[in-house]
This record gives structure tokens, sequence and C-alpha cells, in this order.
């Protein structure tokens, strides 16, 4: 389709591929969570769990230059995991993108902040 834009069939291909959502490599409930507010959203299938400059980041969009992290207090609570967050966050950054972390509370009690922010920090 990116080769040939304008090919016969390319529009009607897009458009249901829009609806196809395939298994993601989700590995916690909170990433699954999130992959259902992008469906709800409308807002386009990421990447999940894709390496990026040595670690992994939890959602990419590659369009946009956006990485959401979902971070949870089972994880990213104590001191060893802040600081290893702030370093992953300079990682993702010099990798030319933008860092958006999101926790299940704000999931579940702010969607429309999120969807906000995505919004605004796409490019």
């Amino acid at each position: 389709m990116s080769r040939r834009p304008r090919a016969t069939g390319v529009v009607r291909l897009k458009a249901a591929l829009v609806d196809c959502r395939g298994p993601a490599d989700t590995r916690s409930k909170l990433e699954r969570a999130f992959r259902a507010f992008i469906a709800r959203h409308r807002l386009p299938e990421p990447q999940y769990n894709l390496l990026m400059g040595g670690i992994t980041v939890d959602v990419f969009w590659p369009q946009w230059k956006l990485v959401a992290e979902l971070d949870s207090r089972r994880y990213h609570l104590g001191p060893g995991a802040f600081e290893r967050d702030r370093v992953r966050d300079a990682i993702v950054q010099k990798a030319g993108c933008r860092v958006l972390r999101v926790t299940s509370k704000r999931l579940g009690g702010e969607p429309a902040a999120i969807l906000a922010d995505v919004l605004a920090l796409r490019r």
C-alpha cells in the first residue's frame, strides 16, 4: 500500500484494516486495558513491547514518534524503579521520541485527559 497508494482497492483495504486487530504482544492487565482504550478512541494501533535503544518500551506509535510507558505500582513505586524510569525516558528521548507515562489509576479515572495528552504529543 505504501509503494502504490493510488492502486485500485487501496482505499477499501485501508478501511478494512482499521477494524482488524490481531493479537498484540501485551504482557500485563494494564497493557491490555490501554489497548482497549486505544480501540475505544479509534487511535492507530501502536506496537507493543518494542526494543528501542537497548530497552523495551511498552507502547510505540512510530508515525508519531510517541512512546507510552504504562506504570503500575508493583513495578514503578520503589526508589530504584523511579531512577530507572528516568534513565529509560532519557534513552527514548535521545532516540527522538516523546514519552507519555500512564498509570492504571489515571487510565481508569481520567481517560479523557490521557486521550488529550496522546493527541497533543503526536507529531
